[in-house]
């Protein structure tokens, strides 16, 4: 077997060359055979797609479109090791979120991720994740997605100041005085085929005074509960479903409104990879440390992989007035916050698109990339470094005159957005080649005679 032909054969190779089936505290349990009804690696890693992208867009510098750790790697081995055991054996979890504004609230970089992983291994996205009813509080939602209601519901976001209200994991509240209201929730892939699941969770304010909520999808409940704590009802359904459905309602208990703050849409079976979306048009990283209820609901996410891509709102002032110390003691708290949860969290840090700032080349981008490059350092993180990617600053042109960015030079088109995924796709297929490539060596050092000398 030529370890190095495909990512399944590297896989097959470490476990045969060990002898041993790895969990997740360090490896990779594998077989010769295991997904042997995927596509291997080298078909998604690609270099004839690669190289089209290099050709079709020749401003990109897709040298710099790796991931790189200023302060080491050692903290993504966990990670990669079960990104794989998911893609490679179906069994395992990997629970990602992605933090930014507008471009992640658009929705379009997580469903191209989710899509992507679920083609190179069918099955290993098995669980929709956070879904938040944008639609509703009459602001746009991903065209993946959708949400639909009874009653008067108003909106209140973390990324607006002037706004006052109570934040959850979302960063997005929904508030209703209707006696009688409802919410549906909806999810749908790219091909049309529904996201579907059996265990739903609603985030929401909790109090004996609040409205009665209650499951009114087509699925009958098997067991539901309530969790104060962490500010959710999650129901487990008989049948898999692909609408969420609930209704609110008040009686001579109920002195308070209904709020809600998101839903979540998951399996009682095996988890898979997980992508959730948290993104608030507008949002800084001031914003999100507003929501104080987010800590509490983000620990139900059990996130092991954060992509922070909160900078641009951030930025989005003349040189003299963005704060760079500020920017980054805001970032060490919502650093904290996820290592709370869970201390083994791995973090990427997202550096700012190329964009425009009162109609001239925002300046800085520059600024925010070595900001982060430090807070990767510190944190022992990693950047992805999605400026420098586009062709540092002023490239945003180039991507609005290739109808990949839109008008206003700081938002992306659908093509733009899915573009961006797909290169950060392909650094995390280099990143599990890399770790697959250090199990081969470590299995051809334990496999190496020892010499005399060395005893």
């Amino acid at each position: 077997m030529n370890c190095r032909n495909s990512f399944t054969a590297i896989a097959a190779c470490i476990a045969l060359a060990l002898g041993v089936s790895f969990a997740v505290d360090g490896g990779f349990s594998a077989s010769p055979d295991a997904f042997s009804g995927t596509t291997p690696l080298s078909a998604y890693q690609n270099a004839s797609r690669r190289a089209v992208i290099a050709e079709q867009y020749p401003f990109l510098q897709l040298e710099d479109a790796g991931f790189s750790y200023p302060g080491g790697s050692e903290a993504f081995e966990l990670v990669w090791s079960r990104m794989a055991n998911v893609l490679y054996t179906g069994e395992g979890e990997l629970n990602v979120v992605h933090m930014g504004g507008s471009h992640v609230q658009a929705g379009m970089i997580g469903h191209r991720m989710r899509e992507l992983f679920n083609d190179l291994a069918p099955g290993s996205v098995n669980q929709r994740g956070l879904l938040v009813p944008f639609s509703v509080g009459k602001t746009n939602s991903t065209v993946f997605t959708g949400s639909s209601s009874r009653g008067e519901w108003n909106a209140c976001r973390c990324s607006v100041r002037k706004e006052i209200c109570r934040w959850g994991i979302s960063g997005f509240t929904l508030t209703t005085a209707s006696d009688s209201a409802a919410l549906k929730l909806w999810a749908y892939r790219g091909d049309s085929i529904q996201y579907t699941g059996d265990r739903v969770r609603l985030y929401h304010a909790i109090h004996p005074s609040n409205p009665k909520i209650t499951w009114s999808g087509n699925a009958k409940v098997i067991h539901s509960f309530t969790d104060s704590v962490h500010g959710f009802t999650q129901w487990d359904l008989n049948a898999k479903i692909d609408t969420l459905s609930f209704s609110f309602i008040k009686d001579s208990t109920s002195l308070g409104d209904s709020e809600v703050y998101g839903a979540w849409l998951g399996s009682s079976a095996g988890a898979g990879i997980t992508w959730n979306d948290i993104g608030v048009n507008g949002a800084s990283t001031y914003s999100f440390l507003r929501s104080e209820g987010m800590a509490s609901q983000l620990e139900t996410l059990a996130p092991d992989l954060v992509f922070f891509g909160i900078g641009v709102n951030d930025a989005h002032v003349p040189a003299d007035r963005f704060n760079a110390e500020q920017f980054t003691a805001r970032y060490d708290s919502l650093v904290a916050m996820y290592k709370h949860i869970n201390p083994d969290v791995a973090l990427v840090f997202l550096t700012n698109s190329d964009n425009h700032y009162k109609g001239r080349p925002n300046p800085n981008g520059d600024t925010v990339q070595s900001a982060m490059v430090q807070l990767a350092r510190k944190h022992k993180g990693a950047v992805w470094d999605l400026y420098s990617v586009m062709g540092g600053r002023g490239s945003i042109g180039a991507w609005q005159n290739s109808g990949l960015a839109k008008s206003d030079k700081i938002h992306f088109t659908r093509e733009g957005y899915t573009l961006q995924a797909d290169l950060m796709y392909f650094a995390i297929l280099d990143e599990l080649a890399r770790f697959f490539e250090v199990g081969i060596a470590r299995a051809d050092a334990q496999r190496r005679p020892i010499s005399p000398a060395e005893e």
